[in-house]
């Protein structure tokens, strides 16, 4: 509930994909820390995606692993970054040879981090406290470029995932 009014007061649009409560009753861990991490990983998401972008959040099961599981997951737009690749030109989202450093502490992928007064845990070390904490109750978490291809437009997004033990 509070996450839908924080987005519109950035300027962003939050949209709920097929979230089902009684699901979270089977998730394995505390709930009250799931939710800190998924706060602070829609600021993320706010933070580095553009004005008027629409930010998605869903959770779906994971039938991939030998064990039961959700993905919960975090999609937007990506801000273009101050950051340039080995040909000169900008870097949109994460980049992907810093997607699994993306996570560890201190580390940034810009020169001046970008802080929200809403985020509990800033300066660069909130994906790292999200990724300590999902450890510690045997979640895992990821995050990832991506391009969809409409009618031949590319469209750039950043996807970050959140695998959670189901009860189940």
């Amino acid at each position: 509930n509070e996450l839908v009014p924080l987005a519109k007061e950035y300027n962003r649009v939050l949209i709920a994909d097929t979230m089902e409560l009684s699901l979270k009753k089977n998730l394995k861990g505390d709930l009250s820390w799931y939710e800190k991490v998924l706060r602070e990983l829609v600021i993320n998401a706010i933070k580095y995606s553009p004005e008027g972008s629409t930010i998605r959040i869903g959770l779906s099961e994971n039938t991939s692993l030998s064990i039961p599981c959700w993905d919960l997951f975090i999609l937007n737009d990506p801000l273009p970054l101050s950051i340039r690749d080995s040909s000169r030109d900008n870097l949109i989202g994460i980049p992907y040879d810093y997607s699994e450093q993306v996570f560890d502490l201190f580390f940034t992928i810009e020169n001046h981090p970008r802080e929200l007064p809403c985020e509990e845990w800033s300066e660069g070390t909130g994906l790292y406290v999200c990724r300590q904490l999902l450890d510690k109750m045997g979640a895992a978490i990821q995050a990832r470029n991506g391009v969809y291809y409409k009618a031949g437009d590319s469209v750039p997004f950043v996807r970050v995932t959140i695998t959670i033990p189901s009860l189940a």
